[in-house]
């Protein structure tokens, strides 16, 4: 997380794995 301010970016990269094995990124908003 740290690392991510540290390079200005202002969306964090979330890893969700859904309920059937998928692994999907969903880039979230850091107000």
């Amino acid at each position: 997380m740290q690392s991510l301010k540290q390079e200005g970016r202002r969306n964090a990269q979330l890893m969700i794995a859904s309920a059937n094995g998928d692994l999907r990124f969903v880039a979230v908003p850091m107000e």
